[in-house]
């Protein structure tokens, strides 16, 4: 056991590295400066991410009834924005891709800096055990959850711009990245539901956790969609940018941060499996409805 535990935080912090790497292979500078010229859409999006996502999360956990490691794990994600899944089921619905690569590097920034804040609002900042509201805090301080945050999410994301920006043709590279941080999440997974199985049976078995689960993305989503301007692409983009919260901070702050409480980690897992699910589905959806579009708009010319 103490050997898989090992294993797992290896594979967590390589995993985050390849992954923040190959976002920053993905994107341009060229392609930064027009997305971020839409200051209207930008607002909105960094509004829908860090103000009102982490306020309909606490006011979920303040309705309906949970345990303590059920609503840490998941305030936790809730406040993590900026998900490398974001731009691929972007892709996958034939959505504005430009807008979900440059809006989740926009917030993968900003998440380093902005949820050790939530963190210490939700949590407090001193301590190991429940704070005055019940909720686990964290073992670390918020300033050294920014310092890992800068160092293993931050540093390795801005490199990959400066690496694409001299060297744009460095595709297979890149390719290589995103199938190295895969099989890196499913080992990181893999060991989490091997190393706690009874608290996943009473997680997924538990009503209040899946439907926490199912209709905070589908809320999430909602929000994205609604605040995605006019256009069908650019709406469904943003409602994936909104809906996949960022796991790979998410698991690497439950895990450092909250080792002593295993539990909070397993909701995250769950979570994520949970809402990249709901998001497959829809980007499936939005790709086969795109395609009869195409088809009709073919047959009328």
């Amino acid at each position: 056991m103490p050997g898989l535990l090992v294993t797992k935080d290896i594979a967590l912090v390589l995993f985050v590295v390849s992954t923040m790497l190959s976002i920053g292979l993905s994107v341009n500078l060229k392609q930064i400066k027009g997305i971020l010229s839409n200051y209207k859409l930008m607002t909105k999006g960094l509004l829908a991410n860090f103000l009102i996502i982490p306020l309909v999360a606490w006011i979920i956990v303040q309705v309906i009834p949970m345990d303590n490691s059920l609503s840490t794990g998941f305030l936790l994600v809730s406040v993590c924005a900026g998900a490398a899944l974001g731009p691929k089921f972007a892709q996958m619905a034939k959505s504005d891709i430009a807008l979900a690569a440059t809006m989740m590097f926009i917030l993968s920034i900003l998440t380093a800096l902005i949820t050790p804040f939530w963190l210490g609002v939700f949590f407090g900042s001193a301590g190991d055990s429940a704070n005055s509201n019940g909720f686990a805090t964290p073992s670390n301080h918020t300033s050294r959850i920014l310092i890992e945050l800068i160092i293993l999410y931050l540093v390795p994301m801005l490199l990959g711009i400066l690496i694409n920006n001299r060297y744009p043709d460095r595709f297979k590279i890149r390719t290589l990245l995103e199938k190295a941080s895969t099989i890196l999440l499913i080992v990181v997974a893999a060991i989490v539901l091997m190393t706690n199985l009874s608290d996943i049976y009473q997680y997924v078995m538990g009503t209040v956790g899946i439907i926490i689960s199912l209709v905070s993305v589908l809320i999430y989503g909602t929000l994205g969609y609604f605040l995605g301007g006019l256009r069908n692409s650019t709406k469904r983009s943003l409602a994936f940018d909104t809906a996949i919260r960022n796991d790979a901070v998410a698991l690497l702050i439950a895990t450092q941060s909250f080792s002593d409480q295993p539990n909070v980690a397993v909701v995250v897992v769950v979570f994520g499996l949970t809402q990249i699910i709901v998001m497959g589905v829809m980007a499936y959806y939005w790709s086969k409805k795109s395609k009869g579009s195409e088809i009709k708009g073919s047959i009328k010319g």
